[in-house]
């Protein structure tokens, strides 16, 4: 863990407009670095790199990752797992990462951006089930994750948003029934 020691964070793969500038720097901002490191590191994995780098948001969050409140990334050929770090950008109220080529897991972190209000994960690659966190999330009113290869249930923890109004998990290979918790959601429109 690069923030447990006073050493310098160097990543070589982060596109070379980024290297040796503001992230080659020491751990003692740790939130700050990993908030910037989480935004880089999607773009590093990115054939698009160029594009995303030019856009006013991105700099924006890099610039300043703890009021970054939209991060919309849609089909931008991203690729590998979505980075833990994003946990520490609390400010977001959006997060749209559509139409990539992510795998692996839906991060547990998201569980504490409590701001969020939307969150677009669909058409990517994404495997194991939704995270019960995303029951801590109770301004969340969209959860989009269809076309994914999810698994297993809906966590029944998302029969407390109340402000839920739309979830959207097609094309996925969810199992089971659906929990009886989404029952007393009063403004779900769309399931």
């Amino acid at each position: 863990n690069f923030c447990t020691h006073r050493r310098r964070v160097v990543n070589t793969e982060l596109p070379s407009e980024h290297t040796g500038r503001a992230y080659t720097t020491y751990a003692h901002g740790c939130t700050m670095i990993t908030a910037r490191l989480a935004v880089l590191l999607l773009v590093a994995r990115s054939a698009s790199a160029n594009m995303i780098v030019e856009t006013a948001e991105y700099q924006s969050c890099v610039a300043a990752p703890s009021t970054c409140k939209s991060m919309s990334l849609p089909n931008t050929q991203l690729v590998g797992t979505l980075p833990t770090e994003f946990g520490v950008l609390t400010s977001l109220t959006y997060l749209g990462l559509y139409q990539n080529r992510f795998t692996g897991t839906v991060p547990t972190e998201l569980g504490v951006l409590t701001g969020l209000t939307m969150l677009w994960l669909s058409e990517n690659r994404l495997t194991g089930t939704l995270p019960s966190e995303l029951g801590a999330l109770t301004n969340l009113t969209l959860i989009w994750s269809s076309n994914n290869r999810l698994t297993g249930t809906l966590p029944s923890e998302l029969g407390v948003l109340s402000r839920l109004n739309r979830v959207d998990i097609d094309g996925n290979r969810l199992t089971g029934t659906l929990p009886s918790e989404l029952g007393g959601l009063t403004d779900l429109e769309f399931l």
